[in-house]
């Protein structure tokens, strides 16, 4: 004999509750016309990190969540109207060496909208903006690794603490990277409480940081992605971590984070290309472009190409870093001058097994 599970009445009317305070909300919402292309780049493809920051957290539906649910996602509605891509970045060249990283010093001739490449300008009420560099996360075939960008940011006086401040806070939030394949695996209720510099340490305090999704290998990249950004931001060599104001024996039950925290090896931590310049999204002048490039690669040897609008390669050529494993190198090159249009600068290099395409970092960009 086969018993018929039909649905239960209070199932029914958690669903009615839900239903009808969505379309409450809905009726209330406008869209912003550009909001649906800034939502499309945000969520390309990101195969290694599909888990709620955070962790995940099974919800049961009663009348009181269908409630609460309904409220958090017309708010997430309301935000859509508001979403927009990063504006233009002011990208740096400075790149890492040996397990090093110079702090936010652009190099001259980086491409701006304006041609400034200086790393503070002045700014109103006694601010200046700061160029700071910021670490971020990307996927090497399915392990995290740290990527870097520089971004002008508002930085109080303009002194370490402050420039240290202005990329911690930007560092917590993955979404503030200008490539969309860059991210943080911090917790979102993460927020910077304090830093403090002092001689070759910078002291920086985090809440609401304590407790993360189980994820050991993008936890580990996550802790490394601060100890790099911290003391490239201040130009420090170690790290002490707070909680709430306190030190702690472990971050996340998994990794020891009492005392001084220096960077892992570039080696371990850092992808092993890097496209410096142009950033993504840069907007470049007119005539030859000069690339700028960073990897940790088989004979320090990579390559760099360029791709139009049409997805046609126009530039093409190897590069030879200044520097092989373990440390990271660093090269330049000058395309010819290019037309005016929209373009992607891809680095990679070429797999000494099959001679396939590894490491590849690409940044969309505009000349003219």
């Amino acid at each position: 004999m086969t018993t018929h599970h039909g649905r239960d009445t209070g199932d029914e009317a958690t669903e009615q509750l839900l239903r009808q305070t969505l379309e409450a909300y809905a009726a209330t919402v406008g869209a912003d016309a550009g909001a649906l292309s800034a939502i499309r780049t945000r969520v390309r493809e990101r195969t290694w990190w599909h888990r709620l920051r955070g962790g995940n957290m099974p919800l049961a539906f009663t009348t009181g969540t269908a409630t609460a649910v309904a409220a958090t996602v017309a708010a997430v509605v309301f935000s859509v109207g508001s979403c927009a891509p990063p504006g233009t970045p002011d990208p740096s060249s400075s790149s890492a060496g040996a397990g090093t990283t110079a702090p936010g010093s652009p190099a001259p001739g980086s491409p701006t909208p304006g041609g400034a490449s200086a790393s503070a300008t002045g700014g109103g009420s006694g601010t200046v903006s700061a160029n700071v560099p910021i670490y971020y996360q990307g996927d090497i075939r399915g392990v995290p690794k740290l990527y870097r960008e520089y971004h002008k940011l508002p930085a109080g006086d303009g002194g370490k603490a402050a420039r240290t401040r202005a990329a911690v806070t930007a560092m917590l939030d993955g979404r503030t990277a200008y490539d969309p394949d860059y991210i943080s695996t911090w917790p979102a209720s993460a927020r910077l409480r304090n830093v403090k510099v002092d001689g070759g340490t910078v002291t920086v305090d985090l809440s609401g940081a304590a407790v993360n999704g189980y994820d050991p290998p993008s936890n580990k990249a996550a802790l490394q992605q601060l100890i790099w950004t911290a003391t490239a931001a201040s130009d420090t060599d170690a790290l002490i971590l707070l909680l709430d104001g306190k030190q702690v024996d472990k971050l996340w039950n998994q990794f020891p984070v009492r005392g001084q925290l220096r960077r892992g090896p570039a080696v371990d931590v850092l992808a092993p290309v890097w496209v410096i310049d142009p950033q993504q999204n840069a907007v470049v002048k007119p005539g030859p472009l000069t690339i700028k490039v960073a990897g940790i690669v088989y004979e320090a040897t990579m390559r760099v190409r360029v791709r139009d609008a049409n997805g046609k390669i126009v530039f093409d050529q190897p590069v030879t870093l200044n520097a092989g494993p373990p440390s990271q190198g660093e090269a330049t090159v000058r395309t010819p001058a290019l037309p005016a249009g929209r373009y992607k600068v891809e680095g990679f290099y070429y797999s000494p097994d099959d001679s396939s395409v590894q490491a590849l970092d690409a940044h969309d960009f505009t000349i003219g």
